[in-house]
């Protein structure tokens, strides 16, 4: 489990229920990366074969990369670098069932989503990522969001979960994000 990406007292999410649908699922994207975990040993030798576990390591340090880049885009209202994170045809499935498909789509969805809410502010914990196959990583974990972005704001939470396809040039972006309301 990683820390937070931004000081626990700093609220993230807004009360605007149409911005929270939009930020979850791309936030459930970003979250893959924190949710890795650190193993020692990330470079082989020279002339040591490389072990799944150095692989695995790596990948994990670049889903660790995508998702303080998720954070910053969104913090920064950049809807072009969150679009820069999704693959072709990546969905984003939001808590009331709406989906956008497509990262055209998605660029167009946070470009509205920045406009109404030009304060709203975002961390992610990620809580487990898991490798499927070489090419294919399962993120979870919670997002947090507050709409002011003051340090007094009680932040939203929304839990995510992300998956991640590695492309041909060995990068990763996301495919699909989903999020969910917390249950008590």
């Amino acid at each position: 489990l990683y820390p937070p990406l931004h000081s626990p007292s700093q609220n993230l999410f807004p009360s605007d229920t149409s911005m929270k649908k939009l930020l979850f699922p791309l936030l459930l994207c970003s979250l893959a990366g924190a949710l890795a975990q650190d193993n020692a040993g990330d470079t082989p030798d020279k002339g040591q074969p490389e072990t799944d576990e150095s692989q695995e390591s790596r990948d994990g340090e670049a889903l660790q990369e995508i998702a303080r880049r998720f954070v910053a885009a969104f913090n920064d209202k950049d809807a072009a670098a969150i679009g820069d994170l999704m693959t072709a045809d990546a969905e984003m499935e939001h808590t009331d069932g709406t989906l956008v498909a497509g990262r055209d789509a998605i660029v167009a969805f946070y470009e509205e989503a920045f406009g109404g809410s030009p304060e709203a502010k975002i961390s992610l914990e990620a809580s487990s990522v898991r490798f499927l196959s070489p090419g294919l990583a399962i993120e979870e974990g919670t997002i947090h969001r507050v709409e002011s972005g003051e340090e007094d704001e009680e932040p939203s939470s929304f839990l995510y979960t992300a998956l991640h396809v590695r492309q041909e040039d060995g990068g990763w972006l996301m495919a699909r994000t989903n999020d969910r309301e917390v249950r008590d």
